[in-house]
């Protein structure tokens, strides 16, 4: 799936919060990159994030991804830790937990909340990625 492609059949659908989200991530993710390389099997996109890994070198990871045929968003807490650190790792973990509660399963290393459950909290979803950007962000500026 092409960036055109995958942006055609959101906006060919009818979920509003999938556009939505797509806004978001085309507006606020690293670089503007919302799409990984290679071939797709489903259409999908995601929220990149820039820091630094263990070894000290620039990486930008995917944090979370929609996936459009199955209507999930998935974060992905290896990227996050790998950026970020156990700690502000865990610290998103919490927030995530908090804010969708029984529909996010914080111990699994990828969990998933359905479109819906983001269309509900996607102010606090976005603001709650926006901080996890900037602390990550922030970080590797420091290190």
């Amino acid at each position: 799936w092409s960036p055109e492609a995958v942006e055609e059949q959101v906006r060919g659908g009818d979920k509003p919060a999938a556009v939505r989200l797509l806004e978001f991530v085309k507006r606020h993710s690293a670089d503007g990159k919302h799409i990984a390389e290679g071939l797709k099997v489903s259409p999908r996109f995601g929220f990149y994030v820039r820091g630094t890994d263990p070894a000290g070198s620039t990486a930008m990871l995917m944090i979370f991804a929609y996936n459009v045929a199955r209507g999930y968003v998935r974060v992905n807490f290896n990227s996050a830790e790998e950026l970020a650190g156990s700690e502000l790792m865990n610290l998103l973990r919490e927030k995530l937990k908090a804010m969708f509660g029984n529909d996010f399963d914080a111990t699994r290393p990828n969990p998933s909340v359905s479109l819906d459950s983001y269309a509900k909290r996607a102010d606090q979803f976005e603001h709650t990625m926006l901080w996890f950007k900037q602390e990550v962000e922030r970080g590797a500026t420091e290190r």
